[in-house]
């Protein structure tokens, strides 16, 4: 999957007809993507990890992609483990951007609801800690940048703070350089 995802990089980049020009790798893609073809977990990873550059390399794709590699949080279906490798390896992977946020908003809100059940049967420490770490910094850096606000229509702040999160998810959370965010706020 990253040699597949790596040639769609690498070919966008020198065609202007972009994603007509790797329309069979993207069926490829597409295809493994079906948990009956391919229910790895680590290859679902691979998507979200490579998230970022699949939206820039074919942004129509990825974008109609994002509920077959993140899930439909609007579904009352479970969040499942693929769904779950996908989101939490683009987490760790990717810092926060507006244009990743305006694509993946429905997660993020879905991740701040998850944190609830999280809170619930919280681990003494591991994985599911670091994810609401890294969630943290993700939503607290969106809030510094301006992108989502206490009071904005989507809730995520009310949510994230008066949901699961709480002082330990955001220890440590807040990213070295936030003085310095007039010049590092990615588009």
């Amino acid at each position: 999957m990253r040699a597949a995802i790596a040639y769609v990089q690498w070919v966008t980049e020198e065609d202007t007809r972009r994603e007509d020009s790797v329309q069979e790798v993207l069926e490829v893609l597409d295809r493994h993507l079906e948990p009956s073809v391919d229910p790895s977990a680590a290859v679902r990873s691979v998507y979200g990890q490579h998230f970022g550059s699949l939206l820039d390399a074919v942004p129509t794709w990825a974008r109609s992609a994002v509920t077959r590699i993140f899930g439909n949080p609007r579904e009352e279906v479970g969040f499942d483990g693929l769904q779950r490798a996908a989101w939490d390896s683009f987490l760790m992977m990717h810092d926060p951007t507006e244009t990743l946020f305006d694509v993946l908003r429905a997660q993020y809100e879905a991740a701040t609801v998850r944190l609830r059940d999280v809170a619930a049967e919280r681990p003494e420490a591991g994985h599911a800690d670091s994810m609401s770490a890294r969630l943290a910094e993700h939503i607290l850096l969106l809030y510094a940048w301006g992108v989502i606000g206490l009071d904005s229509d989507d809730g995520l702040i009310a949510e994230f703070f008066g949901g699961g999160a709480n002082r330990a998810d955001c220890r440590g959370s807040i990213p070295p350089g936030l003085e310095d965010l007039p010049h590092k706020r990615p588009s």
